[in-house]
């Protein structure tokens, strides 16, 4: 399996177990009496500053993941390119061998006649 498809495998493993356990610790909330669940704690400076750090933090790295898969992609086209420039290059070898020894072909077949 490729790389994406074992990473999107796991993120949604990761995501379906945070969601089940979000949602058992939610329900050990659960009150019988008024048939309610508990209300999230609203979010105070403490939280939201440290929600905004990993924000940034995660950004952070999914740019540098994104400029080192750029350059990993031209590094590969770069090599692609010489690639197929020798193979024209070999391809235009063999069809120049193969096109004189057609002719030396044609050559002794009209010699010999």
């Amino acid at each position: 399996p490729s790389l994406l498809s074992r990473y999107k495998r796991a993120r949604e493993s990761y995501v379906r177990r945070q969601t089940m356990q979000r949602l058992v610790e939610c329900l050990a909330g659960y009150d019988p009496a008024s048939n309610s669940l508990p209300l999230p704690a609203r979010a105070d400076e403490k939280s939201l500053a440290e929600a905004k750090r990993r924000r940034e933090e995660v950004l952070e790295k999914v740019r540098t993941t994104v400029e080192a898969a750029e350059s990993g992609a031209d590094a590969v086209r770069a090599k692609f390119d010489q690639f197929s420039a020798k193979r024209d290059e070999l391809r235009a070898i063999v069809d120049g061998m193969e096109r004189a020894q057609r002719q030396r072909a044609l050559g002794e077949d009209g010699a010999e006649g």
